[in-house]
C-alpha cells in the first residue's frame, strides 16, 4: 500500500507539471501530504512539506549517530541496560557480532532470555560469518521520543554482546 501511494504522489506531481488537473480523489490525498501553493493547476504549484512518508528519509535530516560499540552481557539472564540515565533518541539499532556463538536478545530494560519476558527480538548468532542479524526501532517522525534507558540486551552465552548504535536529532 505504501509503495502504491508513493507512485501515486509521483504521478500526481507529474500531472501537475504538465498542467493537467487532478481528479477529485487525487486532490484530497495530495492536499493531506502536500502544501497547496496557488491551486492545483500549472507547473510548480505543489510543494512537499514536513517529513517524507518513507521513514528512512526522515533520518537523513539532521540526525547525529552515536555508537556504544560492543555491549557485552556478563551474566546470561541478567539484563544489561543500553543506558543508565535517560537518553532521548529517535532510532536504535542493534547488530549481531560475527563469530559469536550464542543467541542474543533485544528488548525492554527487563529483558530475560530464559523466560522471554521483555524480549522484542531474538537474534541468531553468526559464528561462520556472512550477513549479521540486526534490528532497528525508530520514531515515525524522527523526533527524540525513544529513551535508550528503556531498552536492554541479554545473551545465552556469558561475555557475548551486540553492537549498539542510536541517533539523536
Amino acid at each position: 500500500m505504501v509503495a502504491a501511494i508513493g507512485v501515486f504522489l509521483f504521478i500526481a506531481r507529474k500531472q501537475s507539471r504538465d498542467g493537467a488537473s487532478l481528479p477529485v480523489w487525487a486532490k484530497h490525498l495530495t492536499l493531506t501530504g502536500l502544501q497547496r501553493r496557488g491551486g492545483l493547476r500549472g507547473a510548480g504549484k505543489l510543494k512537499t512539506v514536513g517529513y517524507s512518508m518513507w521513514p528512512e528519509e526522515n533520518f537523513r535530516k539532521n540526525m547525529a549517530p552515536q555508537s556504544l560499540g560492543r555491549v557485552n552481557v556478563a551474566t546470561p539472564g541478567t539484563a544489561v541496560p543500553l543506558a543508565t540515565a535517560s537518553t532521548p533518541c529517535s532510532r536504535i539499532r542493534v547488530s549481531v557480532i560475527a563469530g559469536l556463538t550464542g543467541k542474543m536478545y533485544f528488548g525492554t530494560h527487563t529483558v530475560n532470555h530464559a523466560t522471554l519476558a521483555g524480549v522484542i527480538k531474538e537474534m541468531w548468532p553468526n559464528s561462520a560469518g556472512g550477513v549479521d542479524d540486526s534490528y532497528e526501532i525508530w520514531t515515525a517522525d524522527g523526533t527524540d521520543e525513544l529513551n535508550l534507558a528503556d531498552y536492554g540486551i541479554d545473551a545465552s552465552v556469558a561475555g557475548e554482546g551486540l553492537i549498539v548504535s542510536y541517533w539523536q536529532s
